[in-house]
């Protein structure tokens, strides 16, 4: 399976700017759980987006 880079922003309430993680998934279903399991890591974290190469795929969270 073909292997694909993401970048994660993670928005938490304590911090002004968006925290960056960078991830590498085979498809949309494991990046969604990924976005999904990051944004349940803490109560502080209020948004997730998720960007690849060619631009934003999909955001979660009301901070997103």
């Amino acid at each position: 399976m073909p292997v694909a880079s993401f970048q994660v922003y993670v928005h938490d309430d304590r911090c002004p700017a968006p925290r960056l993680r960078l991830t590498l998934v085979t498809d949309e279903v494991r990046l969604m759980g990924i976005a999904e399991r990051v944004l349940a890591e803490s109560e502080h974290y209020i948004g997730v987006e998720v960007f690849d190469q060619d631009g934003p795929r999909f955001s979660l969270g009301p901070a997103a």
